[in-house]
Parts: structure tokens; sequence; C-alpha cells
């Protein structure tokens, strides 16, 4: 009887995987070999089943991507999570790219080796394209933004300059003998310009580099490896860490960031920081480095207390900026400037978890130095 529900369940469950319109489904065997094909994976593809048969797990990669071996990377992060989320490039039967959200998840047996691996994805270029729109947009609005402080504080500046003499001249004819109350007018009201004039020009400044958190030393920028600042960061973090088990799966292939190497010092402590916080004192915390498109990403996963609904909100808030809470946390704070070090560079930081007692992700994206 029990054979027979198994029996059920499983053709409901293929049935059901076979019949979605949205998700792609690729089964591959434990070597990364295509053995089924489900889904919308023809139409989002583009290879008919005969054809996606052939195919091995790479074959759906980009040619940079394999370049990086992001197709064997994911492959381990599942091999040692269970599972490993991207968002990336993948790449059709006909040569075009498509961006893809999706999760592989590995199928154990019975014995708790690995069986097999199952691909969910669903083509969301469209999300892309929009998110693509928008950053041009914000990139467009920052540098109209800094031209107009510019002018501004060359204005102040112009006017300082143009205010100064006449100051010195109107105290020069208000310093003769007899004072004349026009002359006395017009130096009070030179002296009220060149003020006005300085408080524009601080103005003008501190809207050219005003956030809420950054810091004022300007960017030293210079390509670092990924893999190198994250196995220091987690060497700092051991004596932290106790009794919790620790461990990195990156990519075989270093990974370039064109980023300031304290601020990134900074936010990968923020991250460890936080996670060692959730995570009891016999957990895990696990830390992948990969990358997705133009960007390394980091995801430091922890097994640990999770993040309740009212605080996911709060932080959620702090992460996108949209308003600030009147109550926060050490740990959130951390979190925040380091969100305000990632947007400095051109990156982000995502935090999600599915609830109290089930753990928490948090996603550091910073953009890939130039090759």
């Amino acid at each position: 009887m029990q054979s027979e529900s198994r029996s059920a369940a499983t053709a409901w469950l293929t049935h059901l995987l076979g019949s979605a319109s949205e998700h792609a489904v690729v089964f591959m065997d434990a070597s990364g070999h295509v053995v089924a094909w489900l889904g919308a994976a023809e139409r989002v593809f583009g290879y008919r089943k005969a054809e996606a048969l052939e195919l091995e797990f790479g074959d759906l990669f980009t040619a940079d991507d394999r370049r990086l071996q992001m197709d064997l990377h994911e492959l381990a992060v599942a091999r040692a999570l269970g599972r490993s989320e991207d968002e990336r490039w993948h790449v059709r039967k006909d040569g075009s790219l498509f961006w893809a959200s999706g999760v592989l998840a590995a199928v154990h047996s019975a014995q708790g080796g690995i069986e097999a691996y199952c691909k969910i994805l669903r083509d969301r270029t469209d999300l892309r394209q929009q998110l693509d729109s928008l950053q041009n947009r914000v990139r467009a609005l920052q540098q109209e933004n800094n031209r107009k402080s510019q002018i501004l504080e060359s204005l102040a500046h112009q006017l300082q300059t143009l205010v100064g003499p006449l100051e010195a001249a109107a105290e020069a004819t208000e310093s003769g003998q007899p004072p004349l109350l026009r002359s006395r007018q017009v130096a009070a009201r030179a002296r009220r310009l060149a003020s006005m004039a300085n408080v524009l020009e601080q103005a003008a400044r501190r809207q050219a580099g005003s956030a809420s958190s950054m810091p004022d030393a300007p960017l030293k920028t210079a390509s670092a490896i990924l893999q190198d600042a994250l196995k220091a960061s987690i060497k700092s973090a051991h004596l932290a860490a106790g009794r919790r088990y620790l461990h990195l799966t990156a990519s075989p292939i270093a990974l370039r960031v064109s980023v300031d190497a304290s601020h990134l010092r900074e936010m990968l402590r923020a991250l460890l920081a936080h996670a060692l916080k959730q995570t009891q004192p016999d957990g895990s915390i696990h830390v992948t480095a990969s990358s997705e498109g133009p960007f390394a990403v980091v995801r430091v996963i922890d097994d640990g207390t999770g993040i309740s609904g009212a605080s996911l909100s709060r932080l959620l808030l702090l992460l996108t900026g949209s308003e600030r809470p009147a109550k926060v946390e050490e740990s959130e704070a951390e979190l925040a400037l380091a969100k305000d070090l990632a947007t400095l560079h051109g990156g982000s930081l995502e935090a999600k978890s599915p609830g109290v007692g089930k753990g928490s992700v948090l996603c550091l994206r910073l953009p890939m130095a130039p090759r």
C-alpha cells in the first residue's frame, strides 16, 4: 500500500513538473548529464527532448561562465548544501542569451549518496531588462545631480570671489572719517552675501557626496581576488565561531572584483558577524562565492534562528533605503553600512529568511573587475 502511494505521488509530481508552463525543469544524473527535460525546458532553451538528452549541464551556461567553471561550482554547492540558488545568463540552442533565476537541488539516494540533480529555473529576462533600465536611469540622475552640484559649487565660488573685494572696499570706506551710513549698509550686505555664498558652496558639496552612512574618505579601488578576501575574513571569524561549522565553497577560478580593500573587509565582516549572531553554538554557516553576469556574488547561508517577520521587515527597510526604523540593532546597522558600501561600489546587498528557526541568507553582489 505504501509502495502504491509512493508510486502515485511520483506520478503526480512528474505530471506537475512536466506541465509547468513557466518553469524549465531539468534532471541530470550524478555526473551532470541531462536525463529528463520537462516543463517549459524545450520552449526556454530551444532544444527538443531528444536533443537535450545529449547535453551536459555545462552546455546550458555561457562561454564566460564555463570558463569560470560556474557550472561545476553550482554542482559543488548543491553537493555541499543540498541546493544552490543563482541568477545568471543562460544560452539557448540558437546561441541567444536569457536571464534566468533558478535553483539546483541534489537528489539523494536511500544510502545518502547523490543520485541525481534537479534544476528548476524561470526566464526572467524581462525583469533583468527592467532592472538594467532602472540602473541606467539612476546613473543618469546621479550624473545630472553631480553636474548641477558642480555648477552650484562653481557659482558659489565665483560669488565669493566677486563679493570679497566688494566687502573689503566697503569696510575701508566705512572706516573713514566721518563714517557714512551708506557704507555701513554696503559692508553689512556684502558680509551677508559672503556668508550666504559660503553656505551655498558647503551645501553643494554635501549634495554631491551625501549618503546616509557613507564614509567621507574617497574610494581607493583596485582589482582584488574575492576568494582571498573571503579566506582572510573567515580566518578572522573562526575565533568567534567557536563550535560553529564555518565553510567556504568558492569558484575554482579567481573572481576579481574592483573594490576598496578596506571596504571589502568591512562588508564581509558585517555579513559573517550577522550570521554568527543568528547561528546556535553548534550550527553551520556556509559561504559561497560565484559570478552571475557582471557581478561576483557572495552568499552567507546559516541554519540559525532565522529572522522574524518584524525583524526582517525592519532589515529590508534598512537595506532598501526606504525608511530608517526608530530602533536598529547593532548587527542591522552594520549590515546597513555594508549595503551603503556595496552601493558605493555599484553593487548591492540583500537579505532573506523563510522565518523563525529556518536560517537566513545574505547575498552580496560586487562588480567584477575589467579584464
